[in-house]
């Protein structure tokens, strides 16, 4: 019974950042057998091979909405992947609550296999995805939401150009928005927040 519950009212903190359109993306090295590819209806399936079906269905409904992604591969294995949700001229609602837009880009649905985290693949994906939207949609500001914790989301997107600006905290029901407060941040509070996570 709390699962169906859990499925149903979801709680959720956030931190905000957005690559504004006159900062310079920052490459990042990744291990050399690592590729990075667009998904596309060739491949869409492919997710199936370390993820499910349910996340396969997920992405062709993606590529079906006009969004774009990204999988890395390592020895021509899924390994991790990430979207970009154009809002083109309207303000559009993520996951019940993320509103963005107009002409603005949201990153989602970043994820990378337990195997190759802490490798650099996360930011490799960050940024390349993000030099995907520039080249499609160059004068797009670019925003992702990041949780909270761990903390290493947040400094992987700022090391990439992201600037922190804000912790949206949120709960939904069955995807209906029923409270949400956004505190605002300063980029600078980041290297605080990073401060305060250390062991």
């Amino acid at each position: 019974m709390l699962s169906v519950f859990s499925r149903v009212i979801k709680r959720r903190s956030v931190y905000l950042v957005a690559l504004p359109p006159e900062v310079t993306i920052q490459s990042r090295a990744v291990p050399g057998e690592i590729q990075f590819v667009p998904i596309d209806w060739s491949n869409v399936n492919r997710i199936e091979e370390t993820r499910s079906a349910s996340v396969a269905y997920i992405f062709r409904q993606k590529l079906t909405s006009g969004h774009f992604g990204l999988y890395a591969l390592a020895d021509d294995k899924v390994i991790g992947h990430f979207w970009a949700e154009p809002s083109g001229s309207q303000v559009r609602r993520a996951w019940g609550a993320i509103d963005y837009g107009p002409h603005e880009v949201l990153l989602s649905w970043g994820w990378v296999s337990p195997t190759y985290r802490g490798q650099g693949v996360f930011q490799g994906l960050i940024s390349m995805l993000s030099t995907s939207v520039r080249h499609r949609l160059s004068t797009q500001r670019i925003i992702a939401d990041v949780p909270i914790e761990p903390i290493h989301s947040l400094m992987a997107h700022r090391r990439i150009g992201f600037e922190l600006f804000g912790r949206l905290d949120y709960v939904t029901i069955a995807r209906q928005l029923v409270r949400s407060r956004l505190q605002p941040l300063r980029d600078d509070e980041a290297d605080i927040l990073a401060e305060k996570a250390r062991p």
